[in-house]
């Protein structure tokens, strides 16, 4: 019998009667996450760290993390059919998407948060330093950075050894 963990996020928003706009909304902003997480692990190796040399609607500095989040998330969103305008802090104009119609949907983002950046600094970290320390509470994507890291030491063809005391973390380390 299945359990909730192994139930599709398609199946459990039907499952909830979930409006199917929204649902569908819901379905490509964790599908942005996804091609996100893939920019973040390796973005400390291929200079997309730093900032973008332009400001956002608040007056704040941009990195060029937060300019290709705020692509990534614009461009897959737009793909879900109940989607009339994308607002997001990185621009300053509503980037309206078709002529709304009733029951559409809107969607203000913010697609990179704080936790985000720390990863990525602690990435640059270890990429300049290998002896570097990585420490914080669980789930903080210490294990992220770690992987990510010995994967692009085995594209470059050193021999690798990870190891971890939690065995469900090791058993999704061997998954790569």
């Amino acid at each position: 019998m299945a359990t909730e963990r192994d139930i599709s996020l398609n199946d459990y928003l039907r499952a909830r009667k979930i409006d199917p706009a929204l649902a569908s909304l819901v379905e490509h902003i964790a599908k942005s996450a996804i091609v996100m997480a893939d920019h973040l692990k390796a973005a400390a190796f291929h200079d997309q760290i730093g900032n973008a040399g332009t400001r956002n609607v608040q007056d704040e500095e941009q990195k060029l993390l937060d300019v290709l989040a705020d692509r990534v998330f614009r461009e897959t969103c737009a793909e879900a059919a109940s989607l009339a305008a994308y607002v997001s802090e990185e621009v300053d104009d509503v980037a309206w998407l078709k002529a709304p119609l009733a029951g559409d949907l809107i969607l203000y983002v913010d697609p990179l948060i704080y936790l985000s950046n720390e990863q990525i600094r602690a990435s640059r970290r270890l990429a300049a330093n290998p002896r570097t320390v990585v420490r914080g509470a669980a789930g903080t994507g210490k294990s992220v950075i770690a992987l990510e890291r010995a994967r692009q030491l085995a594209a470059n063809g050193k021999r690798v050894l990870m190891l971890c005391f939690n065995q469900l973390l090791a058993a999704h380390v061997r998954k790569g």
